[in-house]
């Protein structure tokens, strides 16, 4: 947590410790008139890297919340701003508190802090790549991204370096060992993006050319000029699920696009948008892996843009 500038009487308390948020001046007006301190929940979860407000409310509605104490039992846990944004620093848990100024109103919530596993995943993994300024694989499958001129940037909880931005211009990840596609039957994609391109792209999938444009590709997902998200997958023929609204909103979505022996899934943060259960292989050939670029000529609904411009985490 970046330390705090009380705005009043720096001089005198410049050596009290921060991250706690203790107010440490006089606010009688507002003391006087806190009535009541209701928390949404009694505990939460969080993952490592997280950010999250506190859910309460207070009565009267219209209180200052940097007029309360918030108080983190572990600092090294959870660390919390005078306005409440709590930050899971590390596993573990922290009790925070919630009071006024004199303490005669208090509410507490439990927040247990769990690093975000990758053993969670499905047994069967074939590459992570969490972005932390590095296109590397952590999977330990040894799939490793070679990056083309792309630039780090703020995940979605807020984290610098933990995500990469793509111009939709030149910019691109393309994996380092080609992968058999007879073994890419039953997969999983699984990422967020952001963006509000209006030429869509390609914005991961499979091909069998390392650099420029594959002359074989298919397994992938892109998105539409109009911001809609299409999985495909060719098995003799184009096979396409597709959204029927657009996601190209400047918000994060996550994506989960699967091919398995029960057919082919995609869901847009959670909601499943179709399935095609006849469809349980794709073609066969061996290729990379490429994020944010790649051909995706005389596939439906095709983006006026192969690059993609956008963030993905």
């Amino acid at each position: 947590m970046r330390n705090l500038l009380l705005a009043f009487f720096l001089l005198l308390f410049a050596g009290v410790v921060s991250t706690s948020c203790n107010k440490l001046y006089d606010d009688t007006i507002h003391r006087n008139t806190l009535e009541a301190i209701k928390l949404d929940s009694t505990s939460l979860h969080m993952f490592v890297g997280e950010k999250r407000q506190i859910p309460l409310t207070t009565t009267p509605s219209t209180y200052s919340l940097d007029s309360l104490n918030w108080i983190s039992s572990d600092t090294a846990v959870l660390s919390i701003t005078d306005m409440g944004l709590i930050t899971a620093k590390s596993a573990g848990t922290s009790t925070v508190t919630i009071s006024n100024l004199d303490s005669t109103l208090s509410a507490t919530v439990l927040v247990n802090v769990t690093d975000e596993p990758v053993d969670s995943l499905q047994v069967g993994l074939i590459a992570y790549y969490p972005f932390n300024n590095s296109a590397a694989d952590s999977s330990g499958n040894n799939y490793n991204g070679t990056t083309f001129d792309v630039l780090p940037t703020t995940d979605r909880h807020g984290n610098s370096d933990a995500a990469y931005q793509f111009n939709g211009t030149n910019q691109y990840i393309s994996t380092t060992t080609a992968y058999p596609a007879a073994n890419l039957n039953n997969f999983t994609y699984n990422f967020w993006f952001k963006t509000t391109t209006t030429t869509g792209g390609r914005m991961v999938g499979f091909g069998n050319a390392q650099t420029g444009q594959s002359g074989n590709y298919d397994r992938h997902v892109y998105m539409s000029a109009n911001g809609r998200v299409n999985f495909g997958v060719y098995n003799g023929a184009t096979q396409v699920i597709s959204t029927s609204e657009g996601y190209n909103d400047n918000a994060w979505h996550n994506v989960v696009a699967t091919l398995s022996p029960s057919g082919m899934r995609l869901y847009v943060d959670g909601a499943l948008q179709g399935t095609l259960p006849a469809v349980t292989i794709g073609e066969s050939y061996t290729g990379y892996f490429k994020i944010a670029y790649d051909n995706v000529n005389s596939w439906p609904n095709q983006p006026s843009n192969f690059y993609f411009d956008g963030v993905l985490d």
